[in-house]
Formats: structure tokens, sequence, C-alpha cells
């Protein structure tokens, strides 16, 4: 039985040669480290030829439609696997805690505090969140429980898989009275910069907007995890490409002013 299945749901029309691009490949290759057994699932999107990835092609444009759509794929072919994740492709998993976990049994594993690095300024924080982050390790029969659907693609039962479901408002109700892991090295790495979709809802990009939403994420006095220290001259020179200068980014540290 495969330890691992990611469902990776695909910008639609993502040129190679881009910013999310760029962050599409290192994501690929953080997955490509592990050394248990996984199997990527690629839904919607270009072809691909890596070794244990599979272009799964998806009706639904959104990412919440695809995940239903390949929740029903996974019941009809009696797939399996002893864990399930989904994952963005512009975050960084840590290979060494996915392959730590893998022979362990749990219920979800998730980070509690969250680890976020801007793209735009090289610098990274930890901030803890009372919801259970998109990318978390869940029990593969857990995952496709149905359960009252809460957020994600609309069903006619109004029920839908738990790991298609709206993971910041299901998943830590859900998982109240479960074996819950949190390992004390992050998961992975979210990563933020001035073109995402969260960023750009802060309106036309100038630094200060971008400040201002960057301090919402904490202190911002964290460091890559070790195992990952080898990614950060990769994403200076994506930063370098297509951000130009690093910007100078000073956290105001007070909670008031954080707040505020």
């Amino acid at each position: 039985m495969l330890d691992y299945l990611f469902l990776v749901p695909l910008s639609p029309c993502l040129e190679e040669e881009s910013l999310r691009g760029e962050l599409q490949k290192l994501c690929f290759n953080q997955i490509g480290e592990l050394t248990c057994s996984y199997e990527v699932w690629l839904l919607g999107g270009q072809k691909t030829n890596q070794e244990n990835f599979k272009t799964i092609s998806c009706k639904g444009i959104s990412k919440e439609d695809k995940l239903k759509e390949v929740g029903d794929l996974l019941i009809k072919e009696n797939r399996s696997a002893k864990y399930l994740v989904r994952l963005d492709d512009d975050d960084l998993i840590n290979p060494k805690v996915f392959d730590s976990l893998a022979s362990q049994q749990f219920d979800v594993a998730y980070d509690k505090m969250h680890f976020f690095y801007d793209l735009a300024t090289g610098m990274s924080t930890q901030q803890e969140r009372s919801w259970i982050p998109n990318t978390a390790i869940l029990n593969y029969h857990e995952a496709l429980t149905k359960v009252k659907a809460i957020g994600g693609s609309k069903a006619e039962d109004g029920m839908n898989y738990l790991f298609a479901c709206d993971h910041s408002q299901a998943w830590h109700p859900y998982f109240e009275a479960s074996i819950c892991l949190h390992p004390l090295t992050p998961l992975y790495v979210r990563i933020l910069n001035p073109s995402s979709i969260t960023a750009a809802e802060k309106g036309d990009f100038s630094e200060k907007n971008y400040f201002r939403y960057l301090q919402g994420f904490g202190t911002w006095k964290a460091q890559l995890p070790d195992s990952m220290l080898h990614l950060a001259n990769e994403l200076q020179k994506i930063r370098q490409k297509y951000l130009g200068p690093t910007l100078k980014f000073k956290p105001k540290n007070s909670f008031l002013r954080r707040f505020l």
C-alpha cells in the first residue's frame, strides 16, 4: 500500500516560465526527495513524465470542484493509500518529516505553528492559527468519509468528502477527538508573494499595502527548517528573476500594532 497519495489541483494554463511555474518546479522537486512510497495526482493541467506523478483529467475548473471530482474517482476505482495529502503547487513540503511520519499511525498530522516564507522579502515567520492548514496529512479512510458539506464544491445531497471540504472550517471539528500529531519541525512551508491571490485581494500593489498584508503573519523572526535551508538560494533566484530587489520590511512587533 502507498504511504502517501498527494492531490495537487493545478492552476489552468500555467506557463512554465512564470513565478508560479518556478515555484511549482520546486514543489515537485521536494516531493521527489521522499524515500517512502507515494503517488502524486495532478488535477487538471499539463501532462507529466515524472516518476510517480499522474495527470488526472478534470471537468471542474475550481480547486473545490476538482477535489470533489477526484474523490468520486477514488471511490469508483477503489484506490487506497495509508495517508492522503492536499497540496497547493506553490507550497513546499519537508520530505524528512513526511518520511519520518510514514511509519506512524494517526488520524491527522499538521503544523500547529503555521510556517510562512515571503518571497519578496526573504523573511520567514511562524504563527499559531485555530484551523488545520490545507497541507495536513489525513488518514486515507477518514479523508474519504462523507460528511455534511462545509465549504468546497456544492453537492446536491448536502454531503461531501471530508478532504474536499473547507480545511479551515471542517477539519478541526471532525478531528477534535482523534489521534493528532503535531511535528516539531514544520511539515511544509507556505510561500507568500505579492502576486498570490490572498495578497492581491488587498488591492493594487504598493509596498505599503503589501507590508500591511505581511504584518498579519506574526513577528517574522523564524528561519527555514535546517532540512530546507538549501531552498533559500533557489527562492532567491526566483525573487530576483520575477520580483527584483529584496523588499526591506520592518515588522511591527507589538501585538497591538500587528493587530491594528
